[in-house]
């Protein structure tokens, strides 16, 4: 014998049978929230992995969702994203930068944007995008001067050869901002 739930004063009516919707009254809809049986209407139905909610039930299960394995695939996500982004800033950055640089440096930023969103678990949102901006932008100035200075140049003198990191003019700084703002893009619109 299966426990019966109560359902909640006024919500007497069955699944499949017209009600009007707990949000908007001169709305009447068979549809109910899979966690409380309110009537919800398709306006303000919000689906979740557990089916149909009402805008209240949704707003809890997302404050739970927020859980200590989102922090850590996020903060998993900016590692990746800096890391990858710092190398291919210094990859690009022991080439001169020219027209040649637009689509690699381009191409660094959505790589850096879908990296941050598939480690985070593609959940997109305004913080991933600041994770992603952050990400495109610091990682590529860093590997630029840090990694393409030091490294590049270090390898250069211990192979006998006089090298020198190219300075990043307006142009090479233009391309990493609209690098990061591809990254900051795609890891925003993952969903």
């Amino acid at each position: 014998m299966t426990a019966r739930r109560e359902l909640p004063p006024g919500l007497e009516k069955g699944v499949g049978e017209l009600a009007p919707c707990s949000l908007h009254p001169q709305v009447e809809t068979s549809l109910r929230c899979t966690r409380c049986g309110r009537p919800i209407c398709p306006k303000c139905v919000v689906h979740t992995p557990d089916g149909a909610r009402c805008p209240r039930c949704a707003r809890r299960q997302t404050r739970r969702a927020g859980s200590f394995a989102d922090s850590v695939r996020t903060f998993g996500a900016l590692l990746v994203g800096f890391g990858l982004a710092a190398v291919g800033g210094a990859a690009l950055g022991a080439f001169p930068v020219g027209l040649l640089l637009v689509i690699p440096t381009l191409a660094l930023g959505f790589l850096v944007g879908e990296a941050v969103a598939a480690i985070a678990g593609r959940p997109g949102g305004a913080f991933l995008a600041l994770i992603g901006l952050f990400c495109g932008l610091s990682g590529q100035l860093l590997g630029h001067a840090v990694l393409g200075g030091v490294v590049v140049e270090r390898a250069a003198s211990a192979l006998g050869l006089t090298y020198s990191t190219p300075p990043l003019t307006s142009f090479g700084l233009l391309l990493l901002v609209c690098g990061a703002l591809i990254a900051a893009f795609r890891a925003a619109s993952s969903r």
